[in-house]
Parts: C-alpha cells; structure tokens; sequence
C-alpha cells in the first residue's frame, strides 16, 4: 500500500435476488463518514429487479458506483474474486445485498490501517438481526471468539479455523487489496468461501510474520431469515467436508468438525419439533454417530446446568 495517500475503500456487494433489501445495503455505505470510497455491485443473475434497482442507484450515489451482471453462478467465492479483479481501492469490504453496514463504521477500521500502515487486515463484530422485525438479536463474533481475536495472534487464529467450523464473518473485516492477491483471493472451487478465505488469509500472516488488528465494534447487520445460505445444513455437512478434506491435517479434526454440524442440525430440527428430520440426520452414514452423540449430549447438560444456576 502506497504510504503517501489516502486509501481508496473498494466496497463489494454481491446480490442475488435481494430486490428488498439492496437499496438499504447501499444506502448504508452512502452513510459512511469516510468518504474515499467506491462500490462495486455484483448481480449473480438475479430473476427479481435486484439488477434495475441497483443500476438506477448509480445516479444518486455520492460515490463512484458500477454495477455488473452475469449469469447465475451461485458462486461467492468467485464473485468476489471478479470483483476484486475490477476494483482500483487499496482496501477491500465485502457485503451481502441483504446485509447493511452500521453508520459510519467502516472509518473506524480504516483509520487503523492509516495509523497502522504495516496492518493489512482488521476485524472487528456484527449484529445478527430478524429480516421479519430488524431487531438486534445478538452479536456475529461471541465471547468466546472476541477473546480469541483480541490476542491479535494469526497462529492461533489459524490454529482454530483449521481445527472447528469457522465462525469468523468477512463482513466484519476490511483487507488490503496486497494481502489479497498474496493469497490468491477466495478459493474458486470450494463453497465454503469466507472459511477458506481466513484460512489463506491466517496462514498467510503467520507463515509470514504478519500481524493484523481487531476492533471490537459492530460494523454491519447480518440479515438472518429463511433463505440463508447458513441454514441449509446439508450444503454446510457439504462444504464442511470439502474445506477439512484441502486444509485439515489431522483425521480427528475432520471427523470432529463434521460432527459439530451434524449435531447443530440435529439439535435445530429437535429444537422445532422436527424429531424426523433430526433422526434422518443422526442416521446419515456421513456422520460420526458416536462423537455426535457426545456433542450432542455435552450441550445439553450444559444447557441443563445453566437453567438449574438460574433457579437459585
């Protein structure tokens, strides 16, 4: 990154039919107070009017804003990559269509970067929101993984997502457009495309000595309704296997990660009454029944233990 200028924000959307939501997705980088920015607008062959509305915003934009289209690929990882590929910012953001930035969040990462010119990756949190009531359920980076992130540690980092489902958002984090190319970007064949993205991005900056931030502020909205990706646990047991299969060394991670989903699956199905669903998920031959079992029963006393502190 050149030291002498002010970086250039390249703002990536990425849309597929989210014709109810885009105008407020790109609305919200408008509200950004740093103001060096560009958006570019990716339609992955949306059928809705996602492409005309967003076309028709490049006008109004107070930013440079292009809009591009395609046929459906179905592909973030690839997306993202084209996206990349065309933007002339020295930092890169990446959203949803369906997602939105908090107001005047993105200056506080930036600012770090320009304070900090040798930080080429800063993460920071998220809120998880209902799409039916947008009311703030929580936070997309819990306890648990903020106190792993504030150890500002790549190796550790690495360490986790190479060993447990990755819970680290790209929402969250702005990184420099040299740092990305240095890792070759998204990984193309694989669909787990944010998991496989800080995989390059942490071994990257531990095999090189590299150092990154984290800002424990909620920069954007993560839209959590039906049509997320998130809750098909079928694609996730899918692109869980593919992402252990490339980068897990050791067999019992493998094996204890595609666990973990089956169980999530299992527990969300018991959760809403699907005991059917969640039997077809405990049967299935991909999962390894008897590390499920004991996932399954160790969040369940847990769960038990703290509905019993809670009664004294």
């Amino acid at each position: 990154m050149n030291n002498s200028k002010i970086p250039l924000l390249s703002v990536l959307v990425l849309s597929y039919n989210h014709e109810r939501y885009i105008q407020e997705c790109i609305r919200s980088i408008w509200e950004q107070d740093y103001t060096y920015i560009e958006i570019l607008v990716l339609d992955d062959g949306s059928s809705d009017n996602t492409l005309s509305i967003a076309i028709d915003m490049i006008r109004q934009s107070p930013f440079d804003m292009r809009v591009f289209d395609q046929s459906n690929s179905g592909l973030p990882a690839l997306n993202f990559n084209r996206m990349a590929s065309l933007a002339k910012g020295d930092l890169f953001a990446f959203i949803a269509a369906d997602d939105k930035f908090v107001k005047d969040s993105l200056s506080h990462l930036v600012n770090i970067v320009i304070k900090n010119r040798d930080v080429h990756l800063v993460y920071s949190n998220g809120f998880i929101w209902k799409s039916n009531d947008d009311s703030e359920l929580s936070l997309v980076h819990s306890d648990k993984i903020v106190n792993i992130l504030k150890k500002q540690d790549p190796k550790i980092i690495y360490d986790y997502i190479t060993s447990d489902i990755s819970p680290f958002y790209i929402q969250s984090c702005i990184v420099s457009k040299e740092l990305f190319f240095n890792v070759s970007g998204f990984d193309e064949k694989l669909l787990a495309d944010d998991w496989v993205f800080n995989i390059r991005i942490f071994s990257y900056l531990y095999n090189n000595n590299k150092s990154f931030y984290f800002l424990n502020t909620p920069i954007f909205y993560y839209r959590l309704h039906d049509s997320n990706l998130h809750k098909n646990f079928n694609k996730m047991i899918e692109l869980t296997y593919q992402v252990s299969n490339k980068y897990f060394s050791s067999g019992y991670k493998k094996k204890y990660v595609i666990a973990r989903v089956f169980s999530n699956a299992i527990l969300f199905h018991l959760k809403n009454k699907n005991i059917n669903l969640a039997f077809e998920f405990f049967l299935d031959k991909k999962n390894p029944k008897i590390l499920c079992f004991l996932l399954i029963t160790k969040r369940l006393i847990h769960k038990s233990i703290n509905r019993l502190v809670l009664t004294f």
